[in-house]
């Protein structure tokens, strides 16, 4: 009786009869690629190796009710040896899903699932297709941001993401083809219901021809576990949030599993996370191990085991991990008409299998590592649009598109957006310069994580050159985009720092200001400059100081003013000039000079004319001077508090480089200086307005007051100030004059025209002397003289009641 064949192997396209088993051993677990390697005699010895290598093929467990078919793809084929016209082979078979491990890609994945960039993965490699895997899932996933595939296999990728949210996987065999099965769930493993429970029956001498499919062997083995799980993660977008979650494992346990930086983004993502890691972990706890014959056990398929002399372990299984075993050799060469030895002659197939109860969830270990980055990688800053400026969203991200991104996505899509770390920050302040699109920045990793990007600092490159380089190599400087600028110059002796901005060409400049050194300071704008104090202004120069103004110039003061001037000030006013004055205006000083073309001065009711003084009042204007100069000190004072500071600040910083010890001298000096300054300015500015007073007052006596007002011109000259005062009045040139004189002592009072023609003189005498060609006297009486000659009429008494009148006939008349 011809012996039946139990294991057959099909390459896809070639004759069914190609190939014999000889045997075979395989592996296969949940979440693992399974791999049989399979021995193979074939009396062709011309096979196309390479054909055969990457094709697929089918290895057949046959059973008496149902074959059992693994399919799957050829990894590996070996040409072995020949003996007796048969060639034997290896071969190595795996399923399709196995072909990602060949694979290593770079990649990101924007706002997807994880279900949805695995699903992608499997696609996109053009191994599997969706009739080729399906996902049972029982719960949601959430929308990540950005996910990146960083120098690693399809398949690396997949497993590790898998491992993080829980998911597995498992093979199921068609007809035709294996298929992928990706779940989270318990459930996903049911009982084959027309498959009969596996009997446990003790020992291994049994005739497995009569009882092929038996479970020999069953060890119970249980495990030490931590007593529970915590979870932690920080989410940058609410900083203030405690992500921690944690989970029980083992009432019995000892210790914490503590897990941190698992990008989680909020609390049910953290009550995820440990409630998995917490499963992963009590899926340990319990395991089975044993050894079966039978060739229907699946990872993936559930169980139930019947006949176990512990009646607890008669339960349903899920075999975690089977490593086959299959021989036909008594098959092969019963062929070839050759006698075997007992042992040489059994056809038989075995199994050792670990499983853990149903009803316990499973939960694969993270075994794949997480790929960390703990360097910098360049990138180009991303944005729609044909603009130069970057989009920003209201955190102040970017988008950057990773220079290994091999997709098509449009401007703006390429990434989700990313922080840029700053030297500087915090709640409404920080340092920030906007990035352009097209700059190239240095990513780094929080962590080392490749899926936490934060851009690390722009760098320069052909493109986009650095600001600083050969040329200008001693500059430090800060450039924006717009030209603004602020530049520090460290050549020595010519060092300077600048600031500068574009619009209207404006500046300042601190430093060496001009070409070879020299200078200090430079402000410019080619349009306006405005400054606002709301406070103490100090301002001192020790040296010239030049001010043009092109233009109008108005000055407001709403306080005390004080200025100061130590030598020759020199005003010049090309145009016109109005002076105005609420309050009333003071003015000291030893000698004024004012030279006009032309000069009106115009007081409304009076104007006053006031010289020469008595002791008294030189002793009031000595001591308004004292006052005057004790408010400018005080102003001055003020100034030299400022530089005391800065002279204090500078010494402490240079000398031990500590900036609290410069501070408190800053305050203290320019503080003191300041209320001095201002308390003795204004009691300086109270005693001279007392003082100016009493020099307006009536106890105030001077040699000559004129007053020109509404009633006319009055000139008062008093001689009981200066005894040797008198009063003249003279317009004088080569040769004729005019003269209004008043001797002192009284002696003579003449009044003479210009041409000397006519004249009168009041003489000690009692004379009066009057050269006129008509001339005529009114007072209260009038004194009328005619006549064409010089007449002179001396009076010993004259009685100003009376009036006297000299007639054309020369004779006098008293009335």
């Amino acid at each position: 009786m011809a012996r039946k064949e139990l294991f057959s192997f099909v390459f896809r396209g070639c004759p069914e009869d190609t190939f014999s088993v000889v045997g075979f051993t395989g592996t296969e677990g949940l979440s693992q690629l399974y791999e049989f390697q399979i021995e193979l005699v074939s009396k062709r010895d011309d096979l196309d190796l390479d054909q055969a290598h990457g094709g697929l093929a089918v290895l057949t467990l046959r059973r008496e009710d149902k074959d059992l078919p693994i399919h799957g793809a050829v990894s590996r084929f070996e040409q072995l040896r020949s003996v007796d016209g048969y060639v034997f082979y290896r071969a190595v078979l795996v399923p399709r899903l196995w072909r990602l491990t060949l694979t290593s890609h770079n990649q990101v994945f924007l706002d997807k699932s994880a279900p949805d960039f695995l699903a992608e993965i499997l696609k996109g490699s053009n191994i599997l297709f969706a009739n080729d895997f399906e996902f049972r899932l029982t719960r949601g996933y959430a929308q990540r941001e950005y996910v990146c595939q960083f120098n690693e296999s399809h398949y690396q990728f997949f497993t590790r993401w898998l491992e993080r949210e829980g998911m597995y996987y498992f093979f199921e065999q068609g007809d035709q083809s294996d298929k992928l099965i990706i779940t989270d769930t318990s459930v996903a493993h049911s009982l084959d219901p027309d498959q009969p429970p596996l009997e446990y029956v003790r020992g291994r001498g049994l005739d497995t021809k009569s009882r092929n499919e038996l479970c020999t062997a069953l060890v119970s083995e249980q495990n030490a576990l931590p007593g529970k799980v915590k979870v932690k993660d920080y989410n940058y977008r609410k900083p203030s949030l405690d992500l921690r979650a944690e989970a029980d494992i083992d009432a019995a346990g000892i210790g914490d599993f503590y897990v941190y930086g698992d990008n989680f983004k909020t609390m049910d993502e953290a009550r995820q996370q440990s409630a998995i890691r917490a499963e992963e972990a009590k899926c340990r706890k319990t395991r089975y191990k044993g050894r079966s014959t039978a060739a229907f056990l699946r990872t993936g398929s559930a169980f139930r085991l019947n006949g176990h002399f512990r009646e607890s372990a008669n339960a349903e299984y899920l075999p975690v991990y089977i490593k086959h075993e299959g021989t036909q050799t008594g098959y092969l060469m019963s062929g070839l008409g050759r006698c075997l030895s007992d042992r040489e002659a059994k056809d038989a197939y075995s199994n050792t299998f670990s499983a853990i109860p149903k009803s316990v969830q499973y939960r694969h270990p993270r075994k794949t590592p997480w790929p960390r980055f703990y360097g910098v990688i360049n990138a180009v800053i991303d944005a729609e649009g044909g603009g130069q400026y970057a989009e920003l969203d209201e955190q102040g991200r970017y988008k950057v598109r990773l220079p290994f991104d091999l997709s098509s996505r449009p401007g703006g899509k390429a990434s989700s957006w990313i922080r840029m770390a700053q030297p500087y920050g915090g709640d409404g302040f920080g340092m920030h310069f906007p990035l352009h699109k097209g700059a190239e920045v240095l990513l780094t990793f929080i962590d080392g994580d490749v899926d936490r990007p934060v851009i690390a600092s722009a760098v320069p490159n052909f493109a986009n050159q650095s600001i600083v380089r050969d040329t200008n190599a001693p500059a430090s400087a800060i450039r924006s985009a717009g030209g603004n600028q602020l530049v520090f110059g460290d050549k020595q002796g010519q060092e300077f720092i600048g600031l500068y901005s574009p619009f209207h060409e404006s500046g300042i400049a601190v430093g060496s200001t001009e070409p070879g050194g020299g200078g200090s300071i430079i402000e410019y704008t080619n349009g306006k400059m405005e400054r606002l104090v709301v406070g103490d202004f100090c301002s001192a120069t020790v040296g010239g100081s030049n001010s043009i103004t092109v233009g109008e110039s108005v000055n407001i003061n709403g306080g005390l003013k004080s200025n100061i001037l130590a030598g020759l000030g020199v005003n010049c006013n090309l145009g016109n000039r109005v002076t105005y004055n609420k309050g009333s205006q003071i003015r000291f000083g030893d000698t004024e000079l004012s030279i006009k073309n032309e000069s009106t001065q115009i007081g409304l009711d009076n104007l006053v004319f006031k010289g020469g003084t008595t002791e008294v009042t030189a002793e009031l204007v000595k001591k308004a001077n004292k006052a005057l100069w004790q408010g400018l000190g005080a102003s001055l004072a003020a100034g030299a508090g400022v530089v005391l500071a800065a002279n204090s600040f500078q010494t402490a910083f240079l000398n031990e480089a500590k900036m609290e010890q410069a501070t408190p001298w800053m305050a203290v000096g320019g503080g003191l200086a300041g209320i001095c300054g201002i308390g003795l300015a204004i009691s300086a500015y109270r005693n001279i307005s007392e003082i100016a007073e009493q020099l307006r007052g009536k106890m105030a006596r001077h040699t000559t007051v004129m007053k020109l007002g509404k009633v006319g011109l009055t000139v008062n000259v008093d001689a009981s100030v200066n005894a040797g005062a008198e009063f003249s009045a003279t317009v004088v040139n080569d040769t004729n004059r005019s003269i209004i004189q008043i001797y002192n002592k009284g002696e003579i009072i003449s009044l003479i025209n210009k041409d000397q023609n006519c004249s009168i003189s009041l003489n000690k005498g009692n004379s009066i002397d009057v050269v006129s060609k008509e001339t005529t006297i009114e007072g209260k009486n009038t004194l009328t003289l005619k006549a064409k000659d010089n007449i002179k009429i001396v009076f010993k008494t004259l009685n100003a009641e009376n009036a006297i009148k000299i007639t054309r006939n020369r004779t006098i008349e008293l009335a």
